[in-house]
């Protein structure tokens, strides 16, 4: 109770004299109260706002301060208190009950009718109610209320958003507003009409339409019933009205009924090659005027209708059915026939119809006439006709009326025929006279036979070449088959035109015994085969209880067959006729099925059995699996081991190879891959001599291994042992070894040379062996001490061509040469001067008298040639001074860029060379090209660079002076012989260089750089230096010319050889760009008609001229004072 009571006190005090001084501190966004507001000059209430929190009571003092209540009463009373104040804050002002919209839209004149029940809830106070219609205007309006003091001013004037409805008095107020206005356009055909409403507790609303129309697609969550009769909506009504309102609308627009319009464009096609007579075509038919929902069509006669369709532009099928209504003419049912197609839904647009119609009569001779098919009521029909008949029938034109011959647009066959009309109406028609003529063909049959499992297999083949007429069907005579001996195998009848195969069915006659008919789909000409199997068991044949007797063509009995028989891995078929009881004569005739068989491994051959009239007996012998092998060995030294490549060629017959079983010899470790395959088969070791290879699949026929191993020969006439494969039959073994090998198979009758297309010498055994019976004889080895003390090289380049000529001098012949050149140089020739004379070492008369051995070496890339000069020797024994031996090669090499190319000589190597033996090499080239070297292992001896000074000596004084500084450490015959062939060398050409290197330089690589490239460098300079010149105008000439001197001194001390190549090109370009620039600017000159400025701005232009103004210029600070006794050079007669 006291609580009640000190919270009665509370609202009193703040009735008496805090009331008008009540705040609310509340948040942002809620509008406070309108009591008496505190002015902004009140500091202690702004301060005491500060200080208040949020959604706190406070009471202001006399003083204006604000105190918060919450420390006085009980924080319970105090939320309830704030919570009714709120309450009573939460009540609107007014609500709309009700909202009635009615009204009526013709076309786009709208008239609406608005009826608003609105509760105002203040009762002395003026309450203001949007009223923003939107696309309409306000054509009368209406108030009525029960109160007596309750009036309604309305302000629809203005804009849009300020129209406003001003209600007073308490209670519900009935506003009626009449509205007008026009239906906006928001696409072509369509009407939209928009209102803002206001939103009410109870709305619906309720527009019809003048004439019937289609709604279009309301906003989604619009809940409507429209009213529909068969011309389209009438009126709709709306529930739960939104204060958007938005409906569209397009008027539905009558349609006149009308004729349609029907033109027909036909294309048909009468295809005299199937069986039956075909005719097919198109009807394109454009339907326009009024939509049309069936088709009458009249098809001609003597056909009967076998499929109608109907599809639109876009593809789809609009067929519903069809109806053959009629069928006039004679009782057989050859007249015309009219037919009703009728379509899923009445269309107006393209149609495309199909049709597909059958002779009646199928029997020939006979008349064909065809005509259009006529459309009812269609105005324009007109179309192609193309008649196809093959060469079995005689096609004559009895009557052609209202079509004109034209050219066949059908792709045919070469052995149809086709010609075609166009038809101008339905009153155009074309009649055939169709007779068939008497097919001539030839006939080749063959048939194979093969065992398959418990059966014999046989495959009957006829191919068929039709000389005149065509084919129908065909009759095959068996004698025998219906006593079921053999059974044809269901589904394997075929016909083969071409690629194209197609079933056909052998049924046996039933009026005539052992004959078998089929029927073709259409008439065959041209070249076709025929083809069926047949099966009998396999013991009954092999008994002789079942013979065979050929199927033949009816018609063309007596031809003789070929057999071809393929063995299968359990037996093999040998035919032998029973009227000789001999074998069949075999013939070299492969066809496809032993083309075949030959792929899968097996073993085929062609008889003869020219009586067909004969039976033949099968004789069925058993096989036995073979393997048969044939071993090719390859040898060849590897230091002290002969290295060995056996190729195993294997001939698998009746059985399929999983794995390879070889017998390998103790202490030999081969590796086996298949021929033409990187992959190496993993081996099994079975015991130490029986090793087993798995193949990645079972193979069969003709497989070839390759092995490779080593072996070690303990002395040099140890026998090599074979590895040989296991469980096969080795018919022949050749071993085989290259040139100058020194590896021999002698001291055995078992073996005999052989020529060999793939060794230089080859032995041959044909009987089996387990070892080959070797002698290995070793060359002898090379010193160190066979060094040459001086090499000479010189290569000619001509085009792509590269002569290289190598010459060793020796003060002593040693017994015993070795030298190696690549493999792209061939043969070369070697030569050993002696006495003043030189003999070939490598001539068929040297070789007779020394000893000459190459040998191969594909790892390095070369060829090492041997060459024993122990008689040149004996012969020098006596001669002193020193020797040479020289060795020529050739070699060619691709065409290269024109106008940069990078040349790699190469010499001959000779073997015991020491590293440090000089090498002198002289490079001669042809007249357009130069020379640079790009080896920093040689240098030149021939660009110095001091040439280029009028003071320094000459190419060939620099190059004879360096020549004898190299060669004064030599004995003086030594010194003569090589200047003696060094000046030959020069002499020979005009353009020449000369390198000295060392024999471990290896190559000499040159840059060959052609005369017409030089001449561009000079263009290029030329054409550079005069544009920087002429950019730079005000820069003298003595400073770039200068600039060039000293860079060409610098490149001259770093880079002396491409100086002295490059330095006269570059200074022709230099001094054609320094006369081109003094020319330009002598022509500048000239061409300036302006006398030179002696002061500046002394021009009154606001034009200027080139170079006329400086710098100094345009930034000067003052102005210029002209005399007044002087005058300006620039007038008029300046410009004359």
């Amino acid at each position: 109770m006291r609580i009640v009571r000190a919270s009665m006190i509370l609202v009193l005090l703040l009735s008496a004299f805090a009331g008008p001084g009540r705040l609310y501190a509340q948040e942002s966004g809620v509008t406070p109260s309108p009591i008496t507001p505190a002015t902004p000059s009140d500091t202690g209430i702004a301060q005491s706002d500060s200080q208040a929190k949020t959604g706190e009571l406070l009471l202001r003092t006399e003083s204006g301060e604000l105190i918060p209540v919450r420390g006085i009463l009980p924080d319970s009373v105090l939320d309830g208190l704030l919570l009714s104040v709120m309450e009573q804050r939460s009540v609107p002002r007014y609500t709309v009950a009700q909202q009635e919209l009615s009204g009526s839209i013709d076309r786009d004149e709208v008239t609406l009718k608005l009826q608003l029940e609105i509760q105002v809830h203040p009762a002395e106070e003026w309450v203001t109610v949007p009223m923003m219609f939107g696309d309409v205007y306000v054509k009368h309006f209406d108030h009525q209320s029960r109160g007596a003091n309750d009036r309604a001013v309305p302000q629809f004037f203005g804009e849009q958003n300020s129209r406003q409805l001003h209600l007073f008095g308490a209670g519900v107020h009935t506003v009626t507003v009449e509205l007008m206005g026009k239906a906006r356009s928001s696409a072509p055909g369509v009407r939209q009409l928009s209102l803002n409403l206001l939103s009410a507790t109870v709305s619906h609303a309720e527009v019809a339409f003048a004439s019937p129309v289609e709604l279009q697609p309301l906003p989604p969550g619009s809940v409507y019933t429209p009213t529909r009769d068969d011309k389209g909506v009438r009126s709709v009504k709306f529930y739960g009205l939104s204060q958007s309102f938005n409906l569209a609308w397009t008027d539905v627009v009558q349609q006149v009924a009308q004729k349609p319009v029907i033109q027909v464009q036909s294309s048909m096609t009468l295809d005299l090659t199937t069986i039956p007579v075909n005719l097919t075509g198109l009807q394109k038919l454009q339907v326009s005027g009024s939509p049309v929902s069936e088709l009458n069509i009249t098809f001609p006669g003597g056909f009967q209708l076998q499929e109608v369709d109907v599809r639109n532009s876009s593809g789809i099928s609009i067929l519903n059915n069809f109806e053959i209504t009629s069928s006039a003419g004679t009782a057989n049912g050859t007249g015309p026939i009219t037919a009703l197609v009728r379509l899923t839904a009445a269309t107006e647009a393209a149609l495309t119809l199909s049709f597909d119609l059958e002779l009646v009569n199928r029997t020939f001779p006979q008349d064909i006439r065809v005509s259009l098919p006529a459309v009812k009521d269609a105005n324009v029909q007109s179309g192609d006709l193309d008649i196809l008949f093959p060469t079995g029938l005689l096609v004559e034109q009895t009557v052609v009326e209202g079509a004109q011959r034209k050219r066949v647009a059908s792709d045919t066959d070469n052995s149809i025929a086709a010609t075609a009309f166009r038809m101008r109406s339905t009153d155009s028609h074309v009649v055939l006279h169709v007779e068939e003529t008497e097919a001539q063909f030839a006939v080749s049959p063959e048939l194979t036979l093969q065992p398959v499992a418990q059966n014999v297999m046989l495959t009957a083949r006829y191919p068929i070449s039709v000389l005149t007429g065509d084919l129908l069907d065909l009759a095959v005579y068996w004698p025998g088959y219906s006593s079921g001996e053999w059974q044809i195998l269901p589904g394997t009848t075929r016909l083969i035109s071409g690629k194209t195969s197609v079933p056909l069915s052998l049924p046996q006659s039933e009026t005539e015994k052992d004959v078998l008919r089929m029927t073709f789909r259409e008439r065959q000409s041209g070249e076709f085969t025929v083809e069926f199997q047949a099966y009998a068991p396999l013991a009954a044949v092999r008994s002789g209880e079942i013979q065979l007797r050929c199927p033949e063509i009816q018609t063309r009995l007596g031809q003789p067959f070929v057999l071809t028989t393929i063995e299968s891995d359990e037996y093999s078929i040998r035919p032998i006729s029973m009227g000789t009881g001999e074998l069949l004569p075999t013939v070299p005739m492969p066809t496809p099925t032993s083309t075949v068989a030959v792929g899968s491994g097996l073993k085929s051959e062609s008889w003869l059995h020219d009586d067909a009239s004969v039976p033949i007996r099968l004789e069925l012998p058993a096989q036995a699996p073979s393997v048969r092998a044939s071993i090719q060995l390859g040898m060849q030294p590897r230091g002290a081991d002969i290295e060995v490549l056996e190729t195993i060629s294997l001939e698998v017959e009746h059985r399929d190879l999983t794995n390879l079983s070889l017998k390998v010899p103790f202490g030999i470790f081969p590796t086996v891959r298949l021929a033409g395959k990187s992959e190496v088969l993993r081996a099994s070791i079975d015991s130490e001599t029986h090793w087993s290879f798995r193949l990645p699949e079972a193979r069969r026929g003709s497989l070839t291994f390759e092995v490779h191993y080593k072996w070690t020969p303990e002395v040099t006439t140890d026998p090599m042992p074979l590895i040989l494969p296991e469980s096969a039959e080795v018919l022949s073994i050749e071993a085989g070894t290259g040139f100058n090998t020194g590896i021999t198979v002698q001291g055995a009758s078992d073996w005999r040379p052989v020529y060999s297309e793939v060794f230089d010498a080859a032995w041959h055994s044909s009987t089996p062996v387990t070892s080959v019976p070797l002698r290995w004889q070793t060359s002898p080895a090379l010193t160190t001490g066979d060094s040459p003390d001086l090499i000479l090289a010189r290569t000619q380049i001509v085009g792509t061509q590269r002569l290289t000529t190598t010459i060793a001098i020796f003060e002593k012949l040693p017994e015993m040469i070795s030298m190696e050149t690549p493999l792209d140089v061939g043969s070369p020739v070697i030569l050993c001067d002696i006495r003043c004379d030189q003999q070939s070492l490598t001539s068929p008369e040297a070789q007779q008298q020394g000893d000459v051995r190459w040998e191969k070496i594909v790892e390095r890339g070369v060829i090492r040639w041997t060459v024993r000069l122990s008689a040149a020797a004996q012969k020098s024994e006596n001669d002193s001074g020193p020797h040479l031996i020289e060795c020529r090669t050739r070699t060619q090499v691709p065409p290269q860029s024109s106008l940069w190319q990078i040349a790699t000589l190469k010499r001959v190597v000779f073997t015991g060379e020491s590293p440090a033996i000089p090498v002198v090499w002289c490079t001669t080239t042809q007249d357009d090209l130069r020379t640079a070297g790009a080896s920093t292992d040689f240098i030149s001896l021939t660009h110095s660079g001091t040439e280029l000074l009028p003071w320094g000596e000459n190419t060939r004084a620099f190059s004879d002076r360096q020549l004898k500084s190299l060669l004064s450490p030599y004995p003086v015959e030594l010194q003569l012989m090589t200047m003696d062939r060094l000046d030959h060398w020069i002499s020979l050409s005009d353009r020449h260089d000369l390198f000295f290197g060392s024999a471990e330089s290896g190559v000499l690589r040159l840059n060959l750089v052609p005369f017409v490239s030089l001449l561009l460098v000079s263009a290029m300079i030329c054409v550079g230096f005069f544009l920087m010149m002429s950019v730079l105008q005000r820069i003298s000439a003595v400073i770039p010319l200068l600039f060039i001197g000293c860079t060409s001194l610098v490149s001259w001390l770093i880079l002396p050889e491409w100086t002295a190549l490059l330095a006269p090109y570059v200074a022709m370009g230099i001094l054609f760009g320094t006369v081109s620039v003094i020319f330009q600017r002598m022509v500048s000159d000239r061409r300036n008609r302006f006398p030179q400025a002696s002061q500046v701005g002394e021009y009154p232009t606001i034009f200027g001229f080139s170079g006329m103004l400086s710098h100094s210029g345009n930034e000067r600070s003052e102005p210029i004072v002209v005399p007044a006794g002087s005058k300006s050079e620039f007038n008029v007669s300046s410009f004359v």
